[in-house]
Protein backbone atom coordinates (compact mmCIF):
# COMPACT_ATOMS: atom_id res chain seq x y z
CA UNK A 1 0.00 0.00 0.00
CA UNK A 2 2.85 2.38 0.82
CA UNK A 3 4.57 1.75 -2.54
CA UNK A 4 1.27 2.31 -4.36
CA UNK A 5 0.71 5.59 -2.50
CA UNK A 6 4.22 6.83 -3.23
CA UNK A 7 3.84 5.98 -6.94
CA UNK A 8 0.58 7.89 -7.13
CA UNK A 9 2.05 10.94 -5.37
CA UNK A 10 5.19 11.02 -7.48
CA UNK A 11 3.76 10.39 -10.92
CA UNK A 12 0.69 11.54 -12.79
CA UNK A 13 -2.15 9.06 -12.55
CA UNK A 14 -4.06 7.58 -15.48
CA UNK A 15 -7.70 8.63 -15.67
CA UNK A 16 -10.42 7.90 -18.18
CA UNK A 17 -11.85 11.17 -19.50
CA UNK A 18 -14.09 11.56 -22.52
CA UNK A 19 -13.31 7.98 -23.58
CA UNK A 20 -9.52 8.54 -23.51
CA UNK A 21 -7.03 7.36 -20.88
CA UNK A 22 -5.20 10.55 -19.90
CA UNK A 23 -2.15 10.94 -17.68
CA UNK A 24 -3.47 13.57 -15.26
CA UNK A 25 -1.07 15.53 -13.05
CA UNK A 26 -3.75 16.42 -10.51
CA UNK A 27 -7.31 17.49 -9.92
CA UNK A 28 -7.66 21.24 -9.22
CA UNK A 29 -10.62 23.31 -8.12
CA UNK A 30 -14.04 22.21 -6.92
CA UNK A 31 -17.49 22.18 -8.43
CA UNK A 32 -19.95 20.30 -10.59
CA UNK A 33 -18.39 21.15 -13.97
CA UNK A 34 -15.08 19.84 -15.28
CA UNK A 35 -12.69 20.57 -18.14
CA UNK A 36 -9.39 18.84 -18.91
CA UNK A 37 -6.61 21.43 -19.25
CA UNK A 38 -3.70 20.34 -21.48
CA UNK A 39 -0.42 22.23 -21.84
CA UNK A 40 1.77 20.99 -24.68
CA UNK A 41 5.41 22.11 -24.50
CA UNK A 42 6.32 20.50 -27.85
CA UNK A 43 9.70 19.53 -26.35
CA UNK A 44 11.16 17.36 -23.61
CA UNK A 45 10.74 13.83 -22.40
CA UNK A 46 7.20 14.57 -21.22
CA UNK A 47 5.77 16.71 -23.99
CA UNK A 48 2.32 17.42 -22.50
CA UNK A 49 0.74 17.70 -19.07
CA UNK A 50 -2.93 17.66 -18.08
CA UNK A 51 -4.92 18.85 -15.08
CA UNK A 52 -8.61 18.17 -14.48
CA UNK A 53 -10.22 21.48 -13.50
CA UNK A 54 -13.47 21.33 -11.47
CA UNK A 55 -15.62 24.46 -11.21
CA UNK A 56 -19.11 25.93 -10.98
CA UNK A 57 -20.66 28.44 -13.38
CA UNK A 58 -19.09 29.89 -16.53
CA UNK A 59 -15.27 30.00 -16.50
CA UNK A 60 -12.50 30.97 -18.93
CA UNK A 61 -9.02 29.51 -19.47
CA UNK A 62 -7.47 32.13 -17.13
CA UNK A 63 -9.62 30.78 -14.27
CA UNK A 64 -8.31 27.26 -14.94
CA UNK A 65 -4.68 28.42 -15.09
CA UNK A 66 -5.15 30.33 -11.82
CA UNK A 67 -6.58 27.19 -10.19
CA UNK A 68 -3.62 25.11 -11.39
CA UNK A 69 -1.17 27.76 -10.16
CA UNK A 70 -2.93 27.92 -6.76
CA UNK A 71 -2.85 24.13 -6.37
CA UNK A 72 0.49 23.22 -7.96
CA UNK A 73 3.50 24.93 -6.37
CA UNK A 74 5.76 24.42 -9.38
CA UNK A 75 3.36 25.86 -12.00
CA UNK A 76 3.46 29.55 -12.94
CA UNK A 77 1.99 31.68 -15.69
CA UNK A 78 2.10 35.41 -16.46
CA UNK A 79 -1.27 36.78 -15.45
CA UNK A 80 -1.48 39.69 -17.87
CA UNK A 81 -3.59 40.56 -20.89
CA UNK A 82 -1.00 38.92 -23.13
CA UNK A 83 0.33 35.58 -21.81
CA UNK A 84 4.11 35.87 -21.78
CA UNK A 85 5.03 32.51 -20.27
CA UNK A 86 3.86 29.27 -18.70
CA UNK A 87 6.38 27.33 -16.58
CA UNK A 88 6.14 23.95 -14.88
CA UNK A 89 8.79 22.08 -12.92
CA UNK A 90 7.72 18.46 -12.73
CA UNK A 91 10.81 17.48 -10.74
CA UNK A 92 12.61 15.49 -13.40
CA UNK A 93 12.16 18.13 -16.10
CA UNK A 94 11.62 21.89 -16.18
CA UNK A 95 9.22 23.13 -18.88
CA UNK A 96 9.04 26.77 -19.86
CA UNK A 97 7.97 28.98 -22.71
CA UNK A 98 11.02 29.61 -24.91
CA UNK A 99 9.51 32.05 -27.41
CA UNK A 100 7.72 34.57 -25.20
CA UNK A 101 4.15 35.22 -26.24
CA UNK A 102 3.92 32.50 -28.89
CA UNK A 103 1.13 30.45 -27.34
CA UNK A 104 -1.89 29.08 -29.16
CA UNK A 105 -5.17 28.12 -27.52
CA UNK A 106 -7.51 25.28 -28.42
CA UNK A 107 -10.91 23.82 -27.46
CA UNK A 108 -12.25 20.33 -27.89
CA UNK A 109 -15.74 19.01 -27.25
CA UNK A 110 -16.92 15.77 -28.80
CA UNK A 111 -15.31 16.77 -32.10
CA UNK A 112 -11.67 17.42 -33.03
CA UNK A 113 -9.54 20.18 -31.52
CA UNK A 114 -10.49 23.67 -32.75
CA UNK A 115 -8.03 26.56 -32.71
CA UNK A 116 -9.30 29.52 -30.68
CA UNK A 117 -7.76 32.97 -31.12
CA UNK A 118 -9.70 34.59 -28.26
CA UNK A 119 -7.02 34.12 -25.59
CA UNK A 120 -7.21 33.11 -21.95
CA UNK A 121 -9.62 35.82 -20.74
CA UNK A 122 -12.28 35.23 -23.40
CA UNK A 123 -11.97 31.51 -24.21
CA UNK A 124 -14.91 29.87 -22.44
CA UNK A 125 -14.42 26.43 -20.90
CA UNK A 126 -16.74 23.67 -22.07
CA UNK A 127 -18.10 21.43 -19.30
CA UNK A 128 -16.95 17.89 -20.09
CA UNK A 129 -14.60 19.22 -22.77
CA UNK A 130 -10.95 20.06 -23.22
CA UNK A 131 -8.94 23.27 -23.27
CA UNK A 132 -5.43 23.11 -24.69
CA UNK A 133 -2.41 25.37 -24.91
CA UNK A 134 0.63 25.02 -27.11
CA UNK A 135 3.30 26.77 -25.03
CA UNK A 136 5.78 27.38 -27.87
CA UNK A 137 3.87 27.56 -31.10
CA UNK A 138 6.49 29.51 -33.04
CA UNK A 139 6.73 29.87 -36.03
CA UNK A 140 3.67 27.82 -37.08
CA UNK A 141 1.09 29.44 -34.84
CA UNK A 142 -2.20 27.53 -34.64
CA UNK A 143 -1.46 24.73 -37.12
CA UNK A 144 -1.14 21.65 -34.86
CA UNK A 145 -3.41 20.94 -31.85
CA UNK A 146 -2.14 19.92 -28.41
CA UNK A 147 -1.05 16.37 -27.73
CA UNK A 148 -3.06 14.62 -25.02
CA UNK A 149 -0.72 13.02 -22.46
CA UNK A 150 -1.43 9.32 -22.37
CA UNK A 151 0.24 6.99 -19.87
CA UNK A 152 3.05 4.72 -20.91
CA UNK A 153 1.95 1.06 -20.96
CA UNK A 154 4.32 0.24 -18.09
CA UNK A 155 2.82 3.03 -15.96
CA UNK A 156 -0.70 1.70 -16.55
CA UNK A 157 0.46 -1.79 -15.59
CA UNK A 158 2.04 -0.49 -12.35
CA UNK A 159 -1.14 1.44 -11.55
CA UNK A 160 -3.34 -1.63 -12.10
CA UNK A 161 -1.02 -3.89 -10.07
CA UNK A 162 -0.93 -1.34 -7.24
CA UNK A 163 -4.73 -1.03 -7.26
CA UNK A 164 -5.08 -4.85 -7.14
CA UNK A 165 -2.65 -5.12 -4.22
CA UNK A 166 -4.46 -2.33 -2.34
CA UNK A 167 -7.83 -3.94 -2.96
CA UNK A 168 -6.58 -7.36 -1.89
CA UNK A 169 -5.17 -5.97 1.36
CA UNK A 170 -8.49 -4.34 2.23
CA UNK A 171 -10.25 -7.72 2.15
Amino acid sequence: MVVFSICCMTFAAPMSYDGITVEVESLVGTGGNQTMIVVDWETGLTQSHAWLYKYDGAKVVADALNAVQSSVADFQWSQSAFVQYINYDEGSEYHHTINTGWLSFWNKGSEDWQWDNLGVYQQQLLNGGWSGIIADDYPDWGDVPPTIPVPEPAAVLLFVVGACIARRRRK
